[in-house]
C-alpha cells in the first residue's frame, strides 16, 4: 500500500539523480537499447584521447543514442578513471535507463579512486535509498552533509531515506532544516506538507502547501495533497473542487481520480466515485487501494462480477509485493513519482520495462503508450513497445508499431529486422522481403539479417535461396554454431532432395 509521505519523500530521490549531475549537457532521453560492444582500446591511452571518448558520449547522447553514448564514456573512464565529465554523463545515461545498481557501482569505484567530495556521496547515497539499502544511503548522505553542510538536497534525501526506515519524526525534523536554510526549495517544502498531512498535523500542512503553489502554481502534487488534507479532514467539496480542477489539466493522474472518488463517496455519490476509481485502476493496474476499494463498491452497487475481478485483481497484486519485495519496492518506487508528476515519462518507461521483465504485457504496453503519446520521438519505449506485442503473440500490432519507428528513424537496419521478423510472425511473407531488402542496403553484412532473410526464403519455399542467405550469413559468423546448423539442414536436404 502507498502513503502520502513515502510518495512525496520519494520524489525527492528522483529529482537529485536526474538533476545534479555536474554536466552541462541536455538530460540524455532513456534508451532501451541493447549496450553496444566494447570499443577496442586507443593505442597511446592518455588524457586527451579520455576526452576525445566523452566527446563521442556526449555525441551521441544528444542524438539519443545512449548505447553509444554508455560505451565511449566508459571507454573514456577506462582511459582516465578521473574524468568526471564522463562519469557524470554515465551516472545520468544509468539514471535515465533505471538502473541505480550500475550508479551504485560507478560512484563506488570513483570513491576508491578519490574522489572523495559531497557530491559524490550525495549521489551514491541517493543510489541506495532507490534499491532499498536504507542504512548504507544514510551513511553517504551524512557524509554529504559532513563535507557540504549547506547541501539541501542532501538533506532533502536523507529526511527520504529516514522515511523509508520509518523514523518520521526524523524525517520531518530534517525537512524543517531544509526550508530554514532555502524557504524557496519547493521540493523539500511539498515532502514536509505531505509529511505533515500523512501524520494528522493537517493545521500545519496547509502551510508548506500553500508556499508551494505560491512558487510554483502548476505544482500538481501539491494541490493532490490539499485534496487529500481536505478529504481527510471530512471537507469533501473543497477537495472535489480542487481534485476536478486537477484532474482538468491532467486526467491521467491516478492519485487523483482515488482521491476525488473518496470526496465523492463521501458526499454519497457512488456512481460518480466508481467511475473514477475505474479510471484510477487504468491508469495504474498496481494500485492496491483503489482496487480493493472499487472492489467495495461494486459490491455494494449489486455488480458482483465487476467486484469479484477488482478483488482478484487487487489479490494479484497484494500475492506479488509479498512474493517479491525488492520488486514492488522497484514498482512502488516509480508509481510514487506519478502521484507529483503524472506525465513524468521516465518512471513511465522504467514501470514499462519492469513489466516487461516480468512477461505482464499488458501493463507493460500501458506504460509505453502513455511514453510514446507523451513523446513520439521516444525510439526506446516505441522498440520496447513492439517487443512487448511480439511476445505476447500480437504480431500485426508490432508490425505497425515497427512501421512507425522505421518512418522516424529509417536508418535503423536492426529495427528493419524487428519488422521483417514481426511481418513473418503475421505471415505477411512479401512485406516482410520489401522489408529486408531495405535493411540489407543499410547493413549488407549483417550475419542476423542474413539469417533471418534465409528463414524468410524456407517460409516461402525458395530453399535455394535460403542456403545462399545462410551462407552468407556463416561467412560472416563462422563460429555460429546456429548458422552453422542451418547451412547443414538445408544442405542434407538437398542432398537427400537429389
Amino acid at each position: 500500500m502507498r502513503t502520502a509521505a513515502a510518495t512525496a519523500l520519494y520524489v525527492g530521490l528522483i529529482f537529485l539523480l536526474t538533476s545534479s549531475s555536474g554536466c552541462d549537457d541536455p538530460q540524455p532521453q532513456p534508451s532501451g537499447l541493447a549496450e553496444a560492444q566494447s570499443i577496442g582500446r586507443p593505442s597511446s591511452p592518455g588524457k586527451s584521447q579520455a576526452s576525445s571518448w566523452y566527446r563521442r558520449a556526449l555525441t551521441a547522447s544528444k542524438a539519443g543514442r545512449n548505447a553509444d553514448a554508455i560505451t565511449a564514456a566508459r571507454q573514456a573512464l577506462h582511459i582516465d578513471p578521473a574524468h568526471r565529465p564522463a562519469r557524470d554523463l554515465l551516472v545520468r545515461l544509468y539514471v535515465a535507463q533505471g538502473r541505480p545498481a550500475d550508479v551504485v557501482t560507478l560512484l563506488e569505484t570513483s570513491l576508491a579512486a578519490g574522489a572523495v567530495d559531497g557530491e559524490t556521496y550525495q549521489r551514491l547515497g541517493t543510489a541506495y535509498a532507490v534499491q532499498g539499502r536504507v542504512a548504507e544511503a544514510e551513511t553517504a548522505l551524512l557524509r554529504a552533509i559532513e563535507k557540504a553542510p549547506q547541501d539541501v538536497q542532501a538533506r532533502n534525501n536523507l529526511a527520504a531515506v529516514y522515511a523509508q526506515s520509518g523514523n518520521v519524526g526524523k524525517s520531518i525534523e530534517t525537512l524543517e532544516q531544509v526550508v530554514t536554510l532555502d524557504p524557496t526549495y519547493t521540493l523539500a517544502l511539498y515532502n514536509l506538507g505531505s509529511a505533515y498531512a500523512e501524520n494528522g498535523r493537517y493545521d500545519e500542512a496547509r502551510g508548506p502547501l500553500r508556499r508551494v503553489l505560491d512558487l510554483d502554481p502548476s505544482h500538481a502534487g501539491a494541490r493532490c495533497q490539499l485534496g487529500m488534507l481536505f478529504n481527510n479532514l471530512g471537507e469533501y467539496g473543497k477537495a472535489e473542487t480542487i481534485l476536478q480542477a486537477l484532474l482538468v489539466v491532467s486526467d491521467v493522474f491516478a492519485v487523483a481520480h482515488f482521491e476525488l472518488a473518496k470526496a465523492l463517496l463521501g458526499d454519497k455519490r457512488e456512481r460518480e466515485a466508481i467511475e473514477h476509481l475505474k479510471r484510477a485502476t487504468e491508469i495504474d493496474p498496481t494500485y492496491t487501494d483503489a482496487l480493493y476499494r472499487l472492489g467495495q463498491e461494486l459490491s455494494r452497487v449489486g455488480d458482483t462480477e465487476g467486484a469479484r475481478q477488482a478483488l482478484e485483481r487487487f489479490q494479484r497484486w497484494r500475492r506479488v509485493a509479498t512474493d517479491d519485495p525488492d520488486l514492488w519496492h522497484r514498482v512502488a518506487y516509480h508509481r510514487q513519482i506519478l502521484t507529483s508528476q503524472p506525465e513524468d515519462e521516465g518512471a513511465h518507461f522504467a514501470l514499462g520495462r519492469i513489466y516487461a521483465g516480468q512477461g505482464w504485457t499488458e501493463v507493460a504496453a500501458g506504460e509505453l503508450l502513455l511514453v510514446v503519446t507523451e513523446n513520439p520521438r521516444h525510439m526506446a519505449a516505441w522498440r520496447l513497445l513492439a517487443s512487448v506485442y511480439a511476445r505476447d503473440g500480437r504480431a500485426d500490432e508490432a508490425a505497425t508499431v515497427l512501421e512507425q519507428i522505421v518512418a522516424a528513424w529509417p536508418q535503423e537496419a536492426g529495427v528493419w529486422n524487428s519488422l521483417c521478423i514481426s511481418y513473418m510472425a503475421a505471415n505477411r511473407l512479401d512485406e516482410a522481403l520489401n522489408a529486408f531488402e531495405r535493411a540489407l542496403k543499410l547493413s549488407p553484412s549483417d550475419a542476423p539479417l542474413l539469417f533471418n532473410l534465409g528463414n524468410l526464403h524456407q517460409q516461402r519455399g525458395e530453399f535455394g535461396k535460403a542456403l545462399i542467405a545462410y551462407r552468407k550469413a556463416l561467412d560472416q559468423e563462422p563460429g555460429n554454431a546456429r548458422i552453422r546448423s542451418a547451412v547443414a539442414l538445408l544442405q542434407a536436404a538437398a542432398t537427400t532432395t537429389e
